[in-house]
């Protein structure tokens, strides 16, 4: 990961997927996009104005994020960081939304950010009077933030659009547990169904990069709802332990608290949460300002197995 900086006090990184698509982004709209708009203009200007629409697409994405995670720390949760990754962005939240409506609200920001943004941009190159490369570029940048607003509207977790209807399922069942596994498996089906697309059109269609693009998608939402679903089974399980029970003996070397440390009472989801984002492999547990114990990878390991054993006795 790379640290851009911070906005409105959030860590911004990016993944080093991020400068791949990056470069495909630019390139495309320097040898496609802008030589079919703008044919007689020369080929330095078609790369700038690519180079320059590329930054414009990720801001808006970072913008989209940023707006997730604002409205997330409104409603009491605390986000770590913003990565923008190979195919989008994620805003690291410590912990679940505490209500459904949380959920709705937080979700939701996303897609509208980048309707607005949209907006902005075609509004733009409607009162736009300078020269046809401003229209053009505004007509980009409207455009691909409506495709990122409308993708993330599918009803696949964890897209936008799959996290709305968990809000709802959740709302109507009450059961977080239950809402996250149906919309995990709607993701894991708009993920094949997207790959099916590109497939079809790769082949019968004939458009190979357009479907090479919808197969990669589809991948990725069949791949991230998966994750997404494992991740909230194991949140329900840790859910239900506190860290005493799955704590090791402190370390023998002189350990210190620090801003990763867990108490002996917190959930053992919250120290999973701490051991993700630490690259040390352990998390320590403090009490009164003492180090009392230790939970590692094998620990939360062996806890999830004798849980699995305990639910396929029962």
């Amino acid at each position: 990961m790379i640290a851009l900086g911070r906005a409105f006090g959030i860590p911004v990184r990016v993944d080093r997927s991020w400068f791949v698509v990056f470069a495909l982004v630019a390139s495309t709209l320097a040898f496609v996009y802008f030589p079919r708009a703008l044919p007689t203009a020369p080929a330095v200007a078609h790369w700038a104005w690519g180079v320059g629409a590329a930054v414009l697409l990720f801001a808006s994405l970072l913008a989209h994020e940023l707006a997730h995670a604002l409205v997330a720390e409104r409603s009491g949760i605390r986000v770590e960081s913003i990565t923008l990754y190979l195919l989008g962005g994620v805003s690291q939240m410590v912990e679940e939304p505490p209500t459904p409506r949380a959920e709705l609200l937080i979700a939701a920001a996303g897609p509208l950010t980048s309707v607005g943004l949209a907006g902005l941009a075609f509004g733009g190159r409607a009162i736009a009077g300078g020269p046809d490369w401003a229209r053009v570029l505004f007509g980009y940048v409207g455009a691909a933030n409506l495709v990122i607003a409308i993708f993330n509207l599918l009803p696949g977790y964890p897209l936008d659009g799959g996290r709305i209807l968990r809000a709802l399922l959740w709302a109507w069942r009450g059961s977080l547990g239950w809402a996250t596994r149906v919309a995990s498996a709607v993701g894991r089906i708009c993920g094949l169904t997207l790959a099916g697309f590109g497939v079809a059109n790769a082949v019968v269609g004939g458009e190979l990069i357009g479907g090479l693009w919808l197969i990669m998608v589809g991948i990725f939402v069949y791949q991230s709802a998966h994750a997404a679903g494992r991740l909230g089974e194991i949140r329900e399980r840790l859910a239900l332990l506190e860290v005493e029970q799955i704590m090791s003996a402190p370390p023998t070397a002189a350990a210190t608290v620090d801003a990763q440390s867990v108490g002996p009472h917190d959930s053992a989801w919250l120290a999973f949460r701490r051991l993700a984002g630490t690259g040390a492999g352990v998390v320590r547990v403090v009490e009164d300002g003492r180090v009392v114990g230790a939970v590692d990878r094998e620990h939360l390991k062996k806890s999830l197995a004798s849980r699995d054993g305990e639910e396929h006795v029962a």
